[in-house]
């Protein structure tokens, strides 16, 4: 630097220093006024930010404090510990549930939430000079990205299953709960997954699970929802789980992806009906009182509404009344219809007298009408009963009750058993020796079942858990009836105090519940039940034991088997009613007389699976074809289960209800003994009893019957109503008159005699040669079923185009005996061949005298040949009218054909050979076929070098 230069920055120094003042003086200033704004900034946005939190949290808490509700939506309120895991949630450990199948919340977009991190990153900087000019702030600025990124849980699969479980929550019987949630699935092939709410009781043991639908595969975020859940009675806590499973052959997904998000539980006041007969069951002509109760809510004033349907879902009657909280009885309204009180626990109730119904099976539903809670609705079932037989009921048919008396007196236990049809009972009877008072009330309950006539099982399935730690058993899902009784010195010692109680009076026992067949496969298995059964009836008389075996295993011989019963069950598909009857067909053909009585498990099928009339119709099918067989027992394994059994989960009835209770008393004590011809073809069943008869008749289409079965009889239908029949002229004959269609009916009263004369009438030859002008013979028989002698006389009423010599003719025959009439019979030149219903009059000289016409098929045509006519018209408005022969005879056959149109039109001709075991088909055209639609056509066909001629009539169709 020269000194020029240097003396020249001197010189300027002084001005320098000056400017350089005032430059930092405004940079200050400025600086400081961009951290005022900065900070102002950042205020208004924490403030902004603050106030749409609170108002986001205030509009999803729409539970008030006495109805409050849970959800999560897996926001940062629901991960405070910032572990990427909702707090409190717990996943299930173990072999297929392995920590690194990964279970998080993630975002639902993951680039949305980076970027407003980098935000959130940069407030958390300035945020320190927001501090410095309000040090009351807190140390951090709320997160926007908690605010806006929307969260879920997230589990991906890496072949193995995974389950995580919410917190425990209090739940209570005063409130329903709708539970809803969104599930997502990506990628899945093996495994599915789904959301159950879970209750628990004072224990947390599981006494509760209902589960949303499954999905599997790549499925949308879909909302599921399971509503109007009422807590079981002893629920006292409730949680929610997520659970992954895999595939019924083991395989599971090795990718995959499954979501739940917004997940709630929400509370709603509930509405209870109820009625004066606890578990709905009345007789016929009983006044029947239903009670609805508000739980969880004070209401000042409102009104219930009432309704009654019958099985069908249609409206009979509707009733309002109005409902007050206050106790002042001036407040309450009461009338010959209704009335409003205050319940005892202080819930407002009201009450409605139903008007008098008939009997079957009705639906009482409630709802709460007010603008605020219109979704406060309920309904609860009745059946309605009357006497379909006399005596103690009687038959195979029974319930078994895993789960003992559900809390219902014995005396009421037994009077509801005996209304209900049940003639077996299949309980419980493993106690702690200890326990005498459990010992007493068994004791009681089997007493009073011999009293009616109600046949016992004592069923040794499971003990008290108290109980397993002396037969070394470590978890209740081992306790199966082979491992209990491995150690006969163990056994024998807990079970003496039961069986010296119990086995004066209950003969029948058996081993393991029905769905217990851990003896199948045992090694020495004839041994081991022949120990334990001289083990148990030491204790008392003689007693016979029974073991489940399943329908798919092949039963063993009588030599190998040890046991008195075999209890034959399946799985929730049970077989149909053919395939039933052709199983114990053919296990009836291979018995020698000396196997194992045969019980069996009667489910009804799936109720989720199958439509209501379906089922029905099922079961008493099946009930039906157990009548045609050996089976001495037929139980329903548990009529409390709401898919499978007859009653409803609170124990009210369920639609299955009256149709078993209704088979059973009219099968129960009769043995299928054949089936009527009936002139439309309505498929029938007839069973026979000591002292009476039933006839159950049903159709896939609707049709109409005509035949007489007597002055008495009486139709009841599947709900047990009784009805009288129709009552019309037939052919000159009084006849009654039956509807029938796809559910079965049952008829009652019919003469027994006359059912069994009916079905003993037979025609020997159920085909006539198509000679036209000749002589053929037709022979009736028919039987005496009683022991006396009858007398009348018998009538053949023929086509016009037949003749008979001498139709009507007397006959007498002694009890017991069969009889032949024959006549003969002359096919006049118009007589046509095809199937004939020959009706046969029979008049008994009876007093006062009866008739009844019995109708049989017999078939006109040429044995091996069938015909057939079918018609059509051409796009050229042609009628095409093909017919097709079919030979079946070893010889060739041959025939000249003539077919004639309707009248106007000339008839044409061709000849038609048809081959031993082929079908020939020949065609005719007439023009202008649309005129000829409705008409008919007639085909006949001489045979070649022989005497028949065919005769076959049939309508044109388009």
């Amino acid at each position: 630097m020269t000194g020029t230069a240097a003396l020249g920055i001197l010189r300027n120094s002084t001005v320098t220093t000056r400017t350089s003042r005032a430059c930092e003086t405004h940079r200050r200033a400025v600086g400081i006024a961009a951290q005022v704004s900065r900070c102002l900034g950042i205020i208004s946005t924490w403030i902004a930010v603050t106030l749409v939190s609170i108002s986001l949290a205030t509009a999803n808490d729409n539970s008030s404090p006495s109805l409050r509700g849970y959800q999560w939506d897996f926001g940062r309120s629901d991960d405070e510990d910032f572990n990427s895991v909702p707090d409190g949630w717990l996943r299930r450990k173990g072999v297929k549930y392995p920590n690194y199948v990964k279970i998080e919340i993630a975002a639902h977009d993951p680039l949305l939430e980076s970027n407003i991190r980098s935000f959130d990153t940069a407030m958390v900087k300035a945020w320190r000079s927001v501090q410095a000019l309000i040090p009351s702030v807190s140390s951090l600025p709320p997160s926007l990205t908690d605010l806006i990124v929307d969260r879920f849980l997230l589990v991906e699969l890496d072949g193995g299953l995974a389950e995580i479980q919410s917190p425990h929550m209090p739940t209570s019987q005063l409130f329903q709960y709708r539970f809803s949630c969104r599930l997502m699935t990506e990628g899945l092939k093996y495994d599915a997954a789904h959301a159950s709410l879970v209750f628990l009781d004072a224990e947390l043991k599981e006494v509760q699970v209902l589960d949303t639908p499954v999905i599997t595969g790549t499925t949308p975020w879909r909302r599921v929802e399971i509503d109007r859940v009422r807590p079981p009675q002893n629920a006292k806590h409730m949680c929610v789980r997520l659970i992954v499973s895999g595939s019924e052959d083991g395989i599971q997904d090795i990718r995959g992806r499954i979501g739940i998000d917004d997940i709630r539980i929400e509370p709603f006041p509930q509405l209870q009906i109820t009625t004066d007969e606890p578990l709905g069951v009345y007789d016929l002509g009983k006044p029947i009182v239903a009670t609805a109760k508000i739980l969880g809510m004070p209401v000042d004033s409102s009104l219930v509404e009432f309704r009654l349907l019958d099985h069908r879902g249609v409206e009979l009657h509707r009733h309002q009344a109005e409902i007050h909280s206050s106790p002042d009885p001036s407040n309450a309204i009461n009338s010959t219809k209704s009335s409003t009180k205050k319940n005892a626990d202080g819930s407002p109730t009201a009450t409605w007298t139903l008007p008098p119904i008939t009997s079957g099976f009705y639906r009482i539903a409630s709802a709460f009408v007010d603008d605020h809670s219109t979704s406060l609705a309920t309904d609860t079932t009745i059946a309605v009963i009357e006497p379909l037989r006399i005596g103690e009921v009687a038959g195979p048919f029974g319930w078994a009750l895993p789960q003992g008396s559900q809390g219902i007196d014995t005396r009421e236990l037994t009077a509801w058993l005996t209304k209900l049809g049940v003639a077996w009972l299949k309980y419980p009877c493993w106690t702690a020796p200890e326990d005498t008072v459990a010992l007493e009330r068994n004791a009681v309950l089997v007493g009073r079942m011999q009293s009616v006539g109600i046949q016992m099982v004592g069923v040794l399935d499971a003990p008290p858990t108290s109980e397993l730690v002396h037969y070394e058993i470590q978890s209740p899902r081992d306790a199966l009836i082979a491992n209990l009784f491995r150690d006969r010195a163990v056994w024998q010692q807990r079970l003496e105090p039961i069986m010296s109680q119990l086995t004066l009076k209950v003969r029948h026992w058996q081993l393991g519940a029905d769905d217990d067949q851990s003896f199948l496969g045992r090694p020495r298995l004839q041994e081991q039940v022949s120990s334990i059964r001289t083990g148990l009836q030491g204790f008392g008389q003689s007693i016979d034991v029974a073991i489940s075996w399943p329908w798919m295993e092949p039963m063993l011989s009588a030599e190998e088997s040890s046991w008195q019963a075999t209890s034959r069950t399946s799985d929730r598909n049970p077989l149909t009613a053919a395939e039933l009857d052709a199983t114990l067909d053919v296990e009836a053909r291979a018995k020698t007389g000396r196997e194992p009585q045969t019980w069996l498990s009667l489910d009804a099928i799936d109720a989720n699976r199958y439509e209501r009339n379906t089922r029905i119709a099922d079961l008493v099918m099946r009930m039906a074809a157990i009548r045609n067989h050996d089976v001495q027992l037929a139980t329903i394994r548990d009529p409390y289960d709401s898919r499978f059994g007859l009653l409803r989960e609170d124990g009210r009835p369920s639609d299955l209800l009256l149709p078993w209770r209704t088979s059973s008393l009219l099968l129960g004590d009769t043995r299928f003994v054949g089936t009527l011809s009936l002139q439309n073809g309505s498929n029938n069943q007839v069973f026979a009893g000591p002292s009476r008869a039933v006839v159950m008749m049903w159709s896939p289409t609707k049709k109409v019957e005509e035949i007489y079965l007597g002055k008495d009889v009486k139709q009841v239908d599947v709900w047990g109503h009784v009805s009288p029949v129709p009552v019309v002229d037939h052919a000159g004959h009084e006849a009654q008159r039956i509807e029938t269609g796809p559910m079965p009916i049952f008829l009652i009263g019919v003469d027994a005699t006359l059912l069994a004369f009916r079905m003993s009438v037979a025609i020997a030859e159920t085909t006539l040669d198509s000679f036209l002008g000749q002589v053929q013979p037709l022979h009736v028989v028919y039987t005496n079923p009683t022991r006396d002698s009858m007398v009348g006389e018998m009538r053949i009423r023929h086509p016009d185009a037949w003749q008979v010599d001498s139709p009507t003719r007397s006959w007498e025959l002694l009890g017991g005996k069969s009889a032949t009439q024959g006549f003969d019979i002359v096919l006049g030149n118009s007589a046509m061949i095809g199937e004939y219903d020959i009706a046969l009059d029979f008049q008994f000289q009876t007093t006062p005298p009866r008739e009844i016409t019995v109708y049989r098929k017999v078939n006109v045509g040429v044995a091996g040949l069938s015909v057939k006519l079918k018609s059509r018209i051409t796009n050229d408005n042609e009628l095409q009218v093909t017919v097709e022969m079919t030979n079946t005879s070893p010889k060739a056959l041959s025939y000249d054909c003539m077919l004639f149109p309707p009248p106007g039109r000339q008839y044409q001709r061709r000849y038609i050979r048809v081959a031993p075991m082929e079908t020939t088909a020949r065609d005719f055209f007439f023009s202008n076929g649309s005129e000829l639609v409705g008409g008919r056509v007639l085909l006949r066909a001489v045979e070649q070098d022989g005497r028949r001629v065919l005769n076959y009539d049939a309508e044109v169709t388009p």
